[in-house]
């Protein structure tokens, strides 16, 4: 015999024959499904818990004086492993119930998710804890994108003529086709959010026939979707009546739960208003709505519902800041660089401001984006906090392009390997020998050039910074501000080393070399300005002249943030 089989045969057999043994009559079964009278045994039971965790615990009263259930009350109850249980079901909440066994009289606290599925679902209904989240009906819509940016998502209901006519949130919208750039399929939405709750009743009232119990069952099952619950009893009252025997037993406790469902119709329906906020991100009125269900339907048993349903809220507001921070922080940084370049007409003050103001400044500017698009309860240091938690996807990059100098040597060579610690190579032939001679020469040029920088005034330095800043032009500047903002202030994770491009007009060697004729040569600057540090030569020969656009530095730097 199946082992099982025993098991629910020892616990129907144990309260007869342990009450015969004590001289007490026997229990008269009461119905088919096994119920017993009272007894009293000073024994208890434990049932079985989950791999899950789920609660399961046993409570006994004081020995010999535990009461069995009343046999009217006792259930039958199936458990997930298969097990069987016979007790009164005592009292119950939205986390599960407590259960007096009538094998022994004791209490044990049973989690719905212990019970087989269909019969957890059955006392969840009968009970009052309804799943307010079953499928609804859902519609297939098309988004158009207009002109302006701006998108309009729902069913389009005609494309003739010149105007698209547009259903949605239960009203029509006449868009002209000259607005619009383009249609996309834009997936599926709930039909609620697209038609009224009558709209969608009539429509597919108009299909059924009355007479057809297939028909009037497919209409009810319809009905339930699109949370019209008293429509949807007097669909399944109408196919008992036509007397469909196939499916009776299932018509039957689908219409009991559609008339629990239809007591709590306006429940339900502020659930789904809750639900459709969310949607439409307008969080802070979802959370709000949610957390006024208790005192708007203070006896409702759908609280914990409610509480769910601001959790979800909650998440999905988390999930979108993290993003919308994230895209925020870098859009605005590269709004405010632009801002700042047109704003600040000396290096003095580009470098002031990146250094005491800019973070502070897209801080301020994320924080206003945050407050009037998705949420008004967040504070700075909550957007500060959410940035910190980004996810750190692809990196930006922004370049000092001819700007680099500026940052003087180190900075603008910084992260970059060493090149010179590796044992010098011997020349193999005369032009290796010469190149070796120029390098040498070009070396000790700039080594020169640096001395010559150092013995300058810190104000003649200033003054060389102030000229070169004001011929830049608006997009360099924006670009430098945004790289050095981004480098400096701590804000990004930097990748782990720049990137360093050869000076486009030196080729990375920081001099040119000049051939002349006995005139002194410098190098034009681009731009117009002629500063080139260059020396007379009485006879003709080559002659090194500091780069006007690199400065000796040889290179531009980009570097890279996230």
């Amino acid at each position: 015999m199946d082992p099982s089989i025993d098991k629910v045969v020892d616990m129907l057999l144990f309260p007869l024959l342990l009450t015969l043994s004590l001289g007490s009559a026997a229990f008269p079964p009461s119905s088919a499904s096994g119920r017993r009278g009272p007894a009293t045994l000073p024994a208890q039971e434990s049932l079985p818990t989950q791999n899950s965790g789920s609660e399961a615990s046993t409570a006994v009263g004081p020995l010999g004086g535990i009461t069995l259930p009343d046999p009217d009350k006792v259930e039958m109850l199936r458990l997930r492993s298969g097990e069987i249980r016979f007790g009164e079901i005592v009292d119950h909440d939205p986390d599960g119930l407590r259960l007096r066994l009538l094998s022994n009289g004791g209490i044990v606290r049973l989690a719905w998710s212990l019970l087989d599925p269909s019969q957890e679902l059955a006392l969840r209904e009968r009970f009052g804890y309804i799943d307010v989240s079953s499928e609804e009906l859902m519609v297939d819509v098309e988004t158009l994108l207009l002109v302006d940016g701006r998108e309009l998502t729902g069913v389009i209901l005609s494309r003739d003529g010149d105007h698209f006519v547009l259903k949605f949130g239960g009203s029509l919208q006449m868009v002209p086709k000259a607005r619009v750039q383009s249609t996309i399929r834009a997936g599926r939405l709930p039909a609620l959010d697209v038609y009224s709750r009558e709209e969608l009743y009539a429509m597919h009232q108009a299909t059924a026939s009355p007479d057809d119990p297939e028909d009037q069952l497919e209409l009810a099952r319809t009905c339930e979707q699109i949370l019209d619950f008293d429509h949807a009893v007097e669909h399944y009252e109408r196919v008992l009546e036509l007397d469909q025997e196939t499916s009776r037993p299932e018509v039957e406790f689908a219409l009991e739960r559609a008339r629990a469902k239809a007591k709590q119709q306006a429940q339900i329906d502020y659930l789904r208003e809750i639900e459709t906020l969310r949607r439409k991100k307008l969080f802070d009125d979802a959370i709000a709505k949610a957390e006024a269900f208790a005192e708007t339907f203070p006896e409702s048993p759908l609280q914990r519902d409610a509480l769910e349903l601001r959790d979800r809220v909650l998440l999905a507001r988390e999930a979108l800041l993290r993003e919308f921070v994230r895209r925020q922080w870098l859009d605005q940084t590269r709004r405010i660089a632009r801002t700042a370049a047109k704003k600040f007409k000396t290096y003095a003050e580009a470098v002031a401001y990146c250094d005491e103001q800019y973070s502070k400044d897209v801080l301020a500017a994320v924080h206003a984006a945050v407050t009037a698009k998705v949420s008004e309860a967040l504070e700075e240091d909550d957007v500060l906090a959410y940035w910190a938690t980004r996810k750190k996807v692809h990196y930006e990059n922004a370049t000092y392009g001819q700007g680099t100098w500026l940052l003087g040597e180190a900075r603008a060579l910084a992260g970059t390997e060493d090149k010179g610690g590796g044992q010098a190579k011997k020349p193999e032939n005369e032009r290796d020998a010469q190149r070796d001679a120029l390098e040498k020469k070009i070396e000790k040029f700039l080594q020169s050039q640096a001395r010559t920088r150092q013995r300058r005034s810190a104000q003649q330095a200033q003054d060389d910074f102030e000229t070169f800043w004001a011929e830049m032009s608006v997009n360099e500047r924006a670009q430098w501000i945004r790289a050095y903002y981004a480098e400096f202030s701590g804000d990004f994770e930097l990748r782990d080393h720049p990137y360093l491009s050869a000076c486009p007009s030196c080729g990375g060697k920081g001099v040119h070399e000049l051939i002349n004729a006995g005139a002194t040569v410098s190098a034009p600057r681009q731009g117009g300005s002629s500063r080139g540090g260059g020396r007379a030569a009485p006879g003709g020969g080559t002659q090194l002249v500091l780069c006007s656009t690199c400065h000796g530095i040889g290179v531009q730097r980009r570097i890279y943030y996230r």
